[in-house]
């Protein structure tokens, strides 16, 4: 067996535990996967860091500052603005360097959205731009 068809293997047996896992827990851990492969078909490296933005929203500034709160002590960096396009909602964005790993991103998707929630928001899933 060559090496790009034991590459093909373990990439199909990712995928497949990557949903079996999301199918499990309920999690949206497609839309992860989603990304990922995106970011893959444009051409990114997904094995080099990538600078991912990460989206929470919220219905008033108090529930963003309130999870920004919640968010600070992790390794991401944060910046809070009011929408621009009149929903009268707030946007927590976080931005970390790392790998773009399946496995990382579905728990920092958990956590996000446990956090938005409990403060009346939302986690909004991230994007990163292609890296070669």
């Amino acid at each position: 067996m060559s090496l790009t068809s034991i590459a093909i293997v373990v990439l199909v047996a990712t995928i497949a535990a990557v949903l079996i896992h999301a199918h499990r827990t309920g999690s949206h851990a497609s839309a992860d996967l989603r990304v990922i492969t995106q970011l893959q078909r444009a051409g990114s490296k997904i094995d080099k860091p990538h600078e991912i933005d990460f989206f929470l929203y919220f219905p008033n500034e108090e529930s963003a500052r309130q999870a920004a709160e919640k968010i600070r002590t992790e390794e991401f960096r944060l910046s809070m603005k009011s929408d621009s396009q009149g929903k009268q909602q707030w946007l927590v964005q976080l931005h970390r360097t790392m790998l773009p790993e399946v496995w990382a991103l579905i728990e920092i998707r958990r956590k996000f959205t446990e956090i938005a929630e409990a403060s009346g928001g939302s986690y909004d899933g991230w994007g990163a731009a292609v890296v070669n």
